[in-house]
């Protein structure tokens, strides 16, 4: 009789066992089963979409992005055999799909925070060392108690620094030091849109807010910019300093390749450019939602945004 009840109670035990670890691969088999419908799912956005720079299409990269996150679930799928990661892998592209389809081409400027920036590419394809004109508008949603950067391109060595502090803005180059300083007025008010101009002309640094010359420092002998030949173009973070960000909107960011004149800056306060301009190097209207990736007006040059949001006008 107890040698009975040891056996029963032995095979109930065994019995058991084999019914949990049933259960333990249904599961897994679910969630590996539902893992690939949502990567053919998202195959399907991608097949059956358009990506362009026109109202109602995809913005450019959008596809590249969703790609990536495609790639890494079909990993999770082939090399991981735990529920956990099928089930993280479900709801990661998931996430990434909605994102997907919120990025449609519409009206929309680029939302900039913590870690956001648009990389415009080395500053040495621009070769504006010893001559420059940056031009942009920006409208700040906060102040940080640092230092914000608006448009940069900064190392060790030197560079451009076009930044803010409480509201009030700077701008610099290095040219052996730093020539430059902090516009002169009140602080901007938050929340307002404003049109800065930055030029370098060898000798002089100048800071225009509105069209209104607000900053000018000069030296007297000419000396081009000093910065590392690989060292980025950023709008947005600064390249050399990860905690210098900006806390707003940046739209018609336009690089040219001498000083522009006060005249040449006001009268185009408004103004929106072809790309065909005299001395126009670069362009970014930065005024509709075209993603990641976007090719500036002259064909020349791409931003490519990291982390950056779009807000509808």
């Amino acid at each position: 009789m107890k040698l009975f009840n040891i056996k029963t109670i032995a095979f109930i035990l065994i019995f058991g066992t084999l019914l949990w670890a049933c259960d333990s691969d249904e599961e897994k088999f679910i969630n590996k089963s539902s893992l690939e419908e949502i990567i053919k799912e998202a195959e399907n956005l991608i097949e059956t979409t358009t990506e362009g720079i026109e109202e109602g299409d995809y913005a450019t990269g959008s596809k590249a992005a969703l790609q990536t996150s495609i790639d890494w679930s079909y990993y999770i799928l082939n090399y991981s055999g735990t529920d956990t990661a099928f089930s993280n892998a479900i709801a990661k592209l998931g996430k990434d799909i909605e994102i997907y389809k919120s990025n449609i081409v519409k009206a929309g400027y680029p939302l900039y925070g913590s870690g956001s920036f648009f990389n415009l590419g080395k500053l040495s394809d621009y070769n504006i060392y010893e001559k420059f004109t940056i031009e942009c508008k920006v409208r700040f949603k906060e102040y940080p108690t640092s230092l914000g950067n608006i448009i940069a391109a900064e190392d060790a060595s030197g560079g451009i620094i076009l930044r803010y502090q409480n509201g009030i803005v700077d701008a610099y180059i290095n040219n052996g030091g730093w020539l430059g300083g902090s516009a002169s007025g009140l602080p901007l008010d938050l929340n307002k849109w404003y049109h800065l101009a930055f030029t370098f002309s060898g000798t002089q640094v100048n800071l225009y807010i509105d069209g209104e010359l607000r900053l000018s420092q000069n030296t007297s002998t000419p000396k081009p910019v000093v910065i590392g030949e690989s060292t980025n173009l950023h709008i947005g973070a600064n390249p050399g300093y990860a905690t210098r960000i900006m806390n707003g909107n940046i739209t018609n960011v336009s690089i040219w390749n001498y000083a522009r004149s006060r005249d040449e800056i006001a009268s185009d306060l408004n103004s929106s450019f072809s790309g065909t301009e005299n001395g126009l190097l670069a362009y970014w209207p930065f005024d509709m939602n075209l993603g990641s990736t976007i090719v500036d007006k002259t064909g020349h040059f791409t931003a490519q945004g990291t982390l950056v949001t779009w807000e509808d006008q």
